[in-house]
């Protein structure tokens, strides 16, 4: 059991108002969990959406913690370039995984304002009452061209998709050892407490969405979410190419 005597409790409130103002900071994270609660059809399963996504996000933080940890520790070593490389790759997915749902999202619009039933590829059903045909296809586009991975898979892949934050962990977390009097200690508490802050200030999140019904405005919310993961997901290439460059 932690005793609260030998915390530094100056030093963790520092890093638990630091960990905050990152968390709830507006990003792809974010837009992610917003984007995934808003796509349910009623209150549990949006609640149900933010969860798997929160859940995908904070096991991805987990994972490049631990690498983090074993750095600092000196039990393994990273590679810059292959870092950077890695990152690419993850940018390129943040990239797929926001223009994927956007086209999607217009796609879904396209059909929704169209008099017309609209044909989705591959399907074999053939429906004689053309208003229901419209609405099954409707039902059907949205399920197939919005993003093919859960909201779990998304959220961990989204938080994965940047390896470079395990440079950020390495340079964040020494600041804060000397919270306890043991460095073992010092990042099992900075770790379990980063984790419990991720999952509950994003569920906050969600459920303020909820609360403030902001399903009334998906048709701007889902779309801005899109355009933020794009941004970034470009910006990450970008950036991580000149960064291979230097």
């Amino acid at each position: 059991m932690l005793d609260f005597a030998l915390l530094d409790l100056t030093l963790f409130s520092a890093y638990l108002g630091a960990v905050i103002t990152l968390i709830i900071t507006p990003g792809p994270v974010v837009a992610l969990v917003l984007k995934n609660t808003l796509k349910g059809q009623d209150s549990k399963t949006k609640s149900t959406q933010a969860l798997k996504t929160i859940c995908g996000t904070n096991l991805g933080s987990l994972i490049l913690i631990a690498v983090s940890i074993a750095v600092i520790l000196g039990v393994a070593k990273v590679s810059e370039t292959m870092l950077g490389i890695m990152s690419i790759v993850g940018c390129g997915f943040i990239l797929y995984l926001g223009s994927s749902s956007l086209l999607g999202f217009f796609k879904q619009r396209k059909c929704g304002d169209s008099a017309q039933p609209c044909h989705i590829e591959r399907s074999e059903i053939s429906y004689k009452d053309s208003k229901f045909e419209s609405n099954q296809s409707e039902d059907s586009l949205e399920k197939t061209t919005q993003n093919k991975y859960s909201p779990f898979l998304q959220g961990l892949l989204l938080s994965l998709s940047n390896p470079k934050d395990i440079l950020f962990f390495i340079a964040f977390f020494p600041q804060f050892l000397g919270i306890t009097h043991s460095i073992y200690l010092s990042i099992t508490v900075l770790t379990l407490s980063w984790i419990a802050l991720d999952f509950s200030l994003l569920f906050i999140i969600s459920y303020i969405s909820q609360k403030m019904q902001l399903e009334r405005f998906e048709t701007l919310i889902a779309p801005l979410s899109d355009i933020v993961l794009i941004m970034v997901g470009i910006f990450g290439i970008v950036y991580g190419v000149m960064s291979l460059q230097n």
